[in-house]
């Protein structure tokens, strides 16, 4: 009922004017995952769809957007907001990705390896409905956001997020950042976790479990990216603190950097690293790799260590067809505050299925 409310809500804020003055566009997505896996004492192998996305973009000549999006897999709305311009600067209402770190308002279509970083996956903000305003500055876009629950859960949480970025000193090729958050939750409770950038495993290594007390936490993220031509490089550091003197808290940091064949090329739009533009005849392979790695702790206690190291290839075919094989490595250290303590060593081997338009 409150997802249908929300569509409802989204429309009725489009401006009553002629269809001619609109350009109306859908778009989707079809991501199958088939894996092996070993991680401890676990092994196997693993076929799931990961995403299936059916969007609509609508946009008035006048820049007012609409953006609606349903992932089968979930049974709910991921994107589902307007955005109405204001002279130089916009406002943006409904639920939407929060402005915090550099891969989140990236496209899971476009991503360089088959998932968003474990330090992505452990800091950032996800959906929330809110409103935020976007504002241009010299060589650089301001966002503000506040934030409450889910089109689901309406009053999870409340908070606020800030991230500026832009190209310093007008330098195109390169991208800065810095993002700063504060939220409360309802339920003053606090769970980290980082899984390990493949939604195949059985087992997230890096997770405290939610029973951490905390009614509050801070997040603070530093991006940096470089683009010249064929070749992509990026990079960032995010950390949370939790509320209270013996609180959790959380860092971490990835390097990542890709090459395209074939003159194809990734760009920056909106304030991410996009895919290339793809043209008939062509066929680009992507070779991408990326080390990360993330600590919880709890007061003094340390609770977890995790690292990273992947590699990864992906051909395109035409505009719609994606096929890539990625392997990890993941080495993980849990204490003895939480369960099923110790070292664990593994890796994955995905190769991944995608049609998109």
């Amino acid at each position: 009922m409150r997802r249908a409310l929300l569509l409802v809500f989204i429309v009725c804020l489009a401006p009553p004017v002629g269809a001619s003055d609109w350009t109306v566009a859908p778009a989707g997505s079809l991501q199958h995952d088939y894996g092996r896996y070993h991680l401890g004492d676990d092994s196997g192998t693993q076929s799931a769809p990961r995403r299936t996305r059916l969007a609509l973009r609508a946009d008035h000549r006048s820049g007012f957007k609409i953006r609606l999006e349903w992932d089968f897999i979930a049974g709910t709305v991921t994107d589902a907001y307007v955005e109405i311009p204001a002279g130089s600067t916009q406002w943006r209402l409904g639920q939407f990705k929060q402005p915090f770190t550099l891969e989140e308002p990236g496209s899971s279509k476009e991503m360089a390896l088959l998932e968003r970083s474990q330090v992505h996956d452990a800091f950032s903000i996800p959906r929330r409905m809110g409103v935020m305003w976007i504002t241009p500055l010299r060589n650089a876009t301001l966002q503000i956001s506040a934030f409450g629950g889910t089109a689901e859960e309406p009053s999870a949480a409340t908070g606020l997020a800030a991230r500026v970025y832009g190209h310093p000193a007008g330098h195109q090729n390169l991208h800065l950042g810095f993002a700063l958050a504060q939220e409360r939750r309802s339920d003053d409770l606090l769970r980290l976790r980082a899984r390990p950038e493949n939604r195949l495993l059985p087992f997230t290594p890096a997770d405290t479990g939610r029973r951490i007390e905390a009614d509050a936490n801070r997040r603070i993220g530093v991006e940096a990216a470089w683009l010249r031509g064929p070749l992509s490089v990026q990079g960032e550091i995010a950390a949370l603190r939790g509320s209270g003197s013996n609180s959790l808290s959380g860092e971490g940091a990835y390097v990542q950097a890709s090459w395209l064949t074939d003159g194809a090329a990734r760009s920056f739009r909106d304030g991410a690293v996009r895919g290339p533009k793809l043209e008939s005849g062509r066929y680009p392979v992507e070779f991408s790799a990326r080390v990360s790695r993330v600590d919880f702790d709890l007061g003094s206690r340390h609770l977890v260590a995790q690292t990273l190291y992947s590699i990864g290839a992906s051909t395109f075919i035409g505009r719609y067809v994606r096929i890539s094989l990625e392997q990890n490595w993941i080495t993980a250290e849990r204490s003895s505050a939480l369960s099923r303590t110790g070292e664990f060593d593994g890796d994955v081997t995905t190769a991944r299925l995608q049609l998109s338009f």
